[in-house]
């Protein structure tokens, strides 16, 4: 491999001007500066286009859902590797190299995991990355960071999957090449920036996911079983003793996931619902 090999870095947006500069500088910023920067912006009527364009990011317009933004960005990709980010996202500066660098050290890799850190100062972003914290290699992390040619032989994203959309190209990765899509980068980190998120918008969004988990389940169920099961997930917190150190920000984790669940589960139920309505 080309130590100076390109990676296309895509971002898909919808009014993210409050969030893309910051993301755009880290990746100007970044120790490993053969990059080019994609965003695929669903016409957002805020400033999100003139600020991508300010930084220099190719900007395609679609009004696609997610997994199709994605696989818009994939296709006028002219990079060797792929990182997947997102508007609210910052990278550590030397995310990028530290890929690089694990990916000519290891044998067989499909992808890459970056951890993830939420920022912000309000309660429950700090719920969110003390949640975070107990998912290290476990099924809940998905690879953001790809060899390009495997990502074109699978096809991308699942566009018919909205739930757990990220983690639908690293097992198709896994599953049509045998390659391993769990290494991970330990020491750099992807910034997730959560604070301005709403209780009842983010419970929103895990309803409007809930609505195609019966796909994803179906299509999925390498990773679905420890990544959807409630009894899974708390277990994974609960078995740790530091979980009992911070009580707070413990019962935060325990009752947003509880939450969570409930509002995933009403959209699938009202999925299945209509679907049988259709039938």
């Amino acid at each position: 491999m080309n130590d100076e090999s390109l990676v296309s870095i895509v971002i898909p947006t919808y009014n993210a001007a409050d969030h893309l500069d910051r993301c755009l500088r880290s990746i100007e910023t970044q120790t490993y500066d053969r990059v080019e920067t994609i965003v695929v912006d669903a016409y957002s009527d805020d400033d999100t286009a003139d600020i991508a364009k300010e930084h220099d990011a190719t900007v395609v317009r679609s009004d696609a859902e997610l997994s199709e933004a994605r696989n818009v960005g994939i296709d006028r990709a002219s990079g060797t590797f792929l990182l997947s980010v997102d508007a609210d996202m910052e990278l550590e500066r030397d995310v990028v190299e530290q890929c690089i660098e694990t990916y000519v050290a290891e044998d067989g890799v499909g992808g890459i995991v970056v951890p993830e850190r939420s920022m912000g100062d309000s309660y429950w972003a700090r719920v969110r990355d003390f949640e975070r914290s107990f998912y290290k290699s476990t099924a809940v992390e998905s690879a953001r960071f790809f060899p390009m040619d495997a990502v074109r032989h699978v096809g991308g994203y699942d566009e018919n999957v909205t739930f757990f959309e990220d983690s639908t190209l690293p097992q198709r990765i896994e599953r049509e090449t045998g390659l391993d899509t769990t290494y991970r980068v330990d020491d750099a980190a992807i910034l997730h920036h959560e604070d301005g998120v709403r209780l009842p918008d983010w419970l929103g969004k895990k309803y409007r996911y809930g609505k195609t988990a019966h796909h994803y389940v179906r299509k999925y169920d390498d990773r679905a079983g420890e990544q959807v099961n409630p009894l899974s997930r708390y277990a994974t917190f609960l078995a740790e003793h530091r979980f009992y150190r911070n009580p707070r920000l413990a019962i935060g984790v325990l009752g947003l996931k509880t939450l969570e669940y409930a509002a995933a589960g009403t959209g699938m139920l009202v999925a299945n619902a209509v679907n049988d309505g259709q039938e």
